[in-house]
Order: structure tokens, then sequence, then C-alpha cells
């Protein structure tokens, strides 16, 4: 199942002229009036948590990096010596009780990002649909937790946060400008000026004139997702760049990917000298083994996020032949002072939640 031509024209008109998008505008006033509503009433119903909410989202639908951020950022927090956690609602995934993610868990059952989180941080993860539930869930569990981080929670008022980050696109940052149906915005881009931090990725993509226009008088910092080395889906083995390319730069390799931009991993690809054969499937896809049987014993290049669901699949299906299938693992470079600062920021909060003093 590729990505569909609507989901194509979609994005196309997104991104650029609204076109006969023309013709949802009422919607989008409908749209932006609920959120409004919903906002304001979930704002009344928030509780409070007995240690602090760091969110970490964005303000467009789709992908701007939050997942990379995230780890980058628990990676960190451990390395300063934090005991942090994670709630999530799971995207992609089937099941919607309660859970806590575990190295035994199915990508169906957690969706395929809480799972790489866990995998690469080591960090409680807990889902429920309502964040706070699975905060509570959390803390009962883990009562050691310093802090939270929310993933993807920006939008979800009922959730009482201390700290926020967001999350923007640098290659395409708030497309068309509209809200959703008619654009790609979950909320104005005014939202943006009652954040803590904001965060651009693919900085170097961005138009210079176009970023000072749209992001006007507002702070902001870059980010980059750099590319580190590919690891065997079959062994774990972690192959370095230049030994990688030594071996399969002239071999015809395929590329699969079930992310919301596909492009971007591609290019990553090019950049490095390789050339593939690109397919892409919807964000969170499910693959199945009808999928992957074409692929058997050729050499199949995904992103990480993939990794975790194909690595599944081949142990449900061994008769297929991953000798030569490898993700292409990266890290997200965030300024070291920023790091700092948000950290000097997460122990203030927790020494004003021991007072019982609101941060925001």
């Amino acid at each position: 199942m590729a990505v569909s031509r609507f989901q194509k024209f979609i994005e196309k008109r997104w991104y650029g002229e609204p076109g006969i998008l023309n013709l949802f505008r009422p919607l989008e006033v409908l749209f932006t009036a609920t959120a409004r509503r919903n906002r304001k009433a979930a704002l009344k119903k928030q509780k409070p948590l007995p240690v602090p909410v760091l969110v970490v989202g964005n303000i467009t639908v789709g992908g701007t990096g939050k997942t990379p951020t995230i780890i980058s950022l628990l990676k960190f927090f451990l390395r300063q010596g934090f005991k942090p956690g994670v709630i999530s609602r799971g995207y992609g995934r089937q099941s919607r009780a309660p859970l806590f993610v575990s190295d035994k868990s199915l990508i169906a059952d957690v969706g395929d990002e809480a799972s790489l989180i866990f995998q690469e941080t080591g960090c409680p993860v807990a889902l429920h649909n309502k964040r706070y539930k699975a905060a509570r869930h959390l803390l009962k569990r883990y009562p050691e937790v310093d802090f939270l981080v929310a993933d993807d929670g920006l939008q979800h008022y009922a959730l009482e946060r201390d700290l926020e980050l967001v999350l923007i696109d640098g290659k395409r940052l708030f497309g068309n400008g509209h809200q959703l149906p008619l654009g790609p915005l979950r909320e104005p881009v005014s939202r943006l000026r009652s954040a803590d931090w904001l965060l651009v990725n693919k900085r170097h993509h961005a138009d210079d004139s176009l970023l000072s226009q749209v992001m006007q008088d507002l702070s902001w910092q870059s980010c980059e997702l750099k590319p580190a080395f590919f690891q065997s889906l079959e062994t774990e083995e972690r192959v370095e760049i230049p030994r990688f390319l030594e071996r399969h730069q002239n071999m015809p390799a395929c590329a699969i990917t079930a992310i919301a931009y596909p492009d971007d991993f591609y290019a990553s690809l090019k950049a490095l000298g390789l050339k593939t054969d690109n397919e892409s499937f919807p964000d969170h896809y499910q693959w199945d083994c009808s999928d992957l049987t074409r692929y058997s014993a050729k050499v199949l290049l995904c992103t990480s996020k993939d990794a975790v669901k194909l690595q599944q699949l081949l142990k449900q299906h061994p008769q297929l032949d991953s000798t030569h299938w490898f993700s292409l693992q990266t890290e997200m470079s965030i300024p070291e002072t920023l790091k700092v600062e948000i950290c000097a920021r997460l122990q203030k909060c927790m020494q004003l939640k021991k007072q019982n003093i609101p941060n925001r």
C-alpha cells in the first residue's frame, strides 16, 4: 500500500496554493472555533501532577523531528543524573488499553515511535489516550521519576504542563498558513508565542527571507538530524558509514519507509552517495510479509523508526532473507546551551512542585 495520490495531492495544496481546497474554507473556520472551545474547556479541567511536565510537540500535521529530539534530550537528561519518564498516546498503535512499553511489546500495541523511544533510552514509557492517566499510571509504577516528557502533547490541553518545546520544520514551515483542513496547521502560528522554546529542524533547507517573515520577532534555535551509522536489522551490528559505503555503494539498493515525509530520508541516502529505488508507504504503516517478499535477499535500507517494525516482522517470518537489510541510524543535534537551559528550568520546576507553587 504505497502513499496514495490523494495524500500527495493534499500535501501539494497544503504546502502551495490551496487551489480547490478553498472550498473547505468554512470547515477551517469551524475547525478553528471548535479547537478554541475545546482548549478552553480542557484548561478548566486540568489536574496537577506531582512532577514537572515538559511537552514536546508541533503546530503542524506530520513529522517535524519530535521523536529524535525527545530521544536526544532523554539521553542528555540521563547523563545529567535525572530519571525522566515519557507519556504518549502511542500514535499508530491498534490497542487502546493503557500500556507500558517493554522489550516484549508488539508494535501494533504500542506504536513505532513509543517503541523506538524505549529502545533507544530505556526510560519508562506509558501510553494512554488521556495523557494525564498515562502520567498517573507511570508515576504509580515508577515513583522515582523526576519529571515527565509528553510526546506530541502540545494540543492535549487536559494535561497540565510546566514547559513547552515546539518543533518547526524549516523546510516546510507552516505551509500555506491555513488551519485544517485547508492547510497543515493544527493551531495558528500565534500559538508559538506562549511556548518556552522553538526549535527549527532542517534549518539549512529554509529560505532565510521566508523564515524571517513567518517567525517575525519570535526567538528560536536550530537543530539538525544527522546520519550517524547503519545498523543491520538481522544482527544489529553497527556499521560505520564509510565502511558501509565501501561494501554497498555500488550495489543496487532499495529504500522503503513509512514516515510522514519520506523524501527527506531518500535525500539523506543520496547525500551519502547511495543510489536507491524508493518506495514510500503511509506514515506508521504496518507491513506484512507480502509487502516485503520482493525485497528478500536484496540490499534494503530504512529509517530507525521503520526498523523497529521490520525487526519484529522478521522474527515472525524467518523465511525472509534480511542479510542485507539495514537502517540508517541518526542523531538529532541540539545546541548544548539549550539542553543545559532546559535542565535548569526543569530543576526549578521540581523545586516549585515540592513547594506546591504553580510554574505557569
